[in-house]
């Protein structure tokens, strides 16, 4: 096997189920129950702090007296982001497929299209069925894009548990142990309701993990193997769509960088084809994932920034267009969000920082002694592929945790994290030693106590989101 559980008899624990498949899906059906009647017992609290979602569904022409389980659902869970999301899915005010508004870049055009297909398809089922095939049948037909991104959260994240529990099998020679914590860790992300509500966080999750699976099922091949190679390609497509996803996606070329040296080091040594289109072939799978952020910006500059040598254009071009990497979307987040270095770093936001401070703590300190030391996370080391690959997630793990530090809106990270796998496996290895298992519980509780406290506060409209 690749990597050789780090205790021999993990595999044989009592507390590793005879069915893991069956534990990790009624634990993830309890957990989510769990965050759902939270979220929309939150109705009981009070009303939203904010009045945005009520007015997003205003244009109902029975939204007021609209009363099935489905639509109480999607109206508690389309809150902040999602409401952005939803409204993209919708096609804007227009029909259009475009974001309308400048400001809508920075969330995932791909995901909203997504929903927006996936919304049509429900409503071409009701036309044949001659109803909204939903709950009650008093389901709003402007509930349905909603319904799409929470319908999709859902599945997103079991596929990511379920990923994430065949990816640590594969990494660790079989510890169904081991596998099964860092999968039930992954249920119980502090991402929270955000893995339920229409939000990028689930799908980035999926194809996140999936990704790197497949890269790791190819490190079982030799290095410029045909079989490696299509690996790679495959990983890189696959971690380009969770970029195009999420931004910060982009951490994940990281793994080709390392790759692509590896090869090239090996090419150096001893020159042969093989390695050369191995190095090339890294490459290519990088670029793949950059292409997930690329392509969208693309598509934006050739809206707002064309127009040849139309005058009205050249006046209306945004200050963007000008820049020497045109990007809408550090323009957006610069100037609608004011995300840049430090510049969340004032008193008022102190609060924020607080709550962020447990999951920046995990995720810096889990990357720092994975990177450091693969052992940390449980691994013994016996193949080089694979404990460069788990340094590797390490090391974009902690870039991604400094970055959400130092320049993003640093709450966001409860979030970001879901997407992460190393952090996962430190606090599996904590629980499963003797010498750190306090620490191990202490996360638990954590993660089980912020995401219940969270999904009544996003419920409600409230921070952190």
């Amino acid at each position: 096997m690749a990597l050789k559980a780090s205790s021999p008899n993990a595999s044989r624990s009592p507390s590793s189920s005879s069915s893991p498949l069956l534990t990790l899906t009624l634990a993830f059906i309890a957990w989510k129950s769990f965050i759902l009647l939270l979220s929309c017992g939150g109705a009981l609290v009070g009303p939203g702090y904010d009045t945005s979602t009520s007015l997003f569904f205003a244009r109902s022409s029975s939204s007021s007296s609209s009363s099935s389980s489905a639509t109480l659902l999607a109206r508690r869970l389309t809150r902040w982001d999602a409401i952005y999301f939803v409204h993209a899915a919708r096609g804007g005010i227009n029909g259009s497929r475009a974001p309308v508004y400048e400001q809508q870049w920075a969330f995932s055009p791909a995901l909203s299209l997504f929903l927006q297909w996936l919304a049509a398809q429900a409503r071409r089922t009701s036309s044949i069925l001659g109803r909204l095939p939903l709950n009650d049948g008093r389901t709003e037909d402007d509930d349905l894009e909603a319904l799409a991104g929470i319908a999709l959260a859902h599945a997103s994240h079991a596929v990511a548990v379920f990923t994430l529990h065949r990816l640590t099998l594969l990494l660790t020679g079989g510890d169904a142990r081991r596998a099964l914590l860092a999968a039930l860790l992954c249920v119980i992300s502090p991402a929270g309701v955000f893995l339920s509500a229409p939000y990028a966080e689930s799908p980035f999750a999926a194809l996140s993990f999936a990704g790197v699976w497949v890269l790791a099922a190819g490190y079982e091949d030799p290095l410029g193997s045909a079989r490696r190679s299509a690996a790679v390609l495959a990983a890189g497509a696959v971690l380009g769509l969770a970029t195009a996803v999420r931004s910060n996606g982009l951490a994940n070329g990281l793994l080709f960088a390392v790759e692509a040296l590896r090869a090239a080091g090996a090419f150096v040594k001893a020159p042969g084809v093989k390695l050369a289109v191995a190095a090339g072939v890294a490459g290519v799978g990088g670029v793949l994932v950059a292409m997930g952020s690329a392509i969208p910006q693309y598509v934006a500059y050739t809206i707002y920034c064309g127009g040849g040598g139309d005058e009205r254009a050249a006046v209306m071009r945004p200050p963007w267009c000008e820049r020497t990497v045109p990007s809408i979307y550090s323009y957006v987040q610069d100037v609608y969000w004011n995300v840049g270095f430090l510049r969340y770093w004032t008193p008022n936001q102190i609060p924020l920082f607080l709550l962020a401070a447990p999951v920046l703590t995990l995720l810096i300190a889990s990357g720092y002694e994975v990177l450091r030391r693969p052992a940390a996370g449980g691994f013994a080391l016996s193949s080089l592929d694979h404990r460069v690959l788990v340094q590797a997630l390490a090391a974009s793990q902690a870039i991604v945790a400094l970055l959400a530090l130092t320049s993003y809106h640093v709450q966001v990270i409860s979030r970001l994290a879901s997407g992460y796998a190393v952090w996962y496996w430190w606090i599996a290895a904590c629980l499963m030693d003797k010498s750190r298992r306090g620490v191990g519980r202490a996360a638990v509780i954590f993660m089980v106590m912020y995401g219940g406290i969270q999904a009544v506060l996003f419920s409600t409209f409230l921070p952190p989101a």
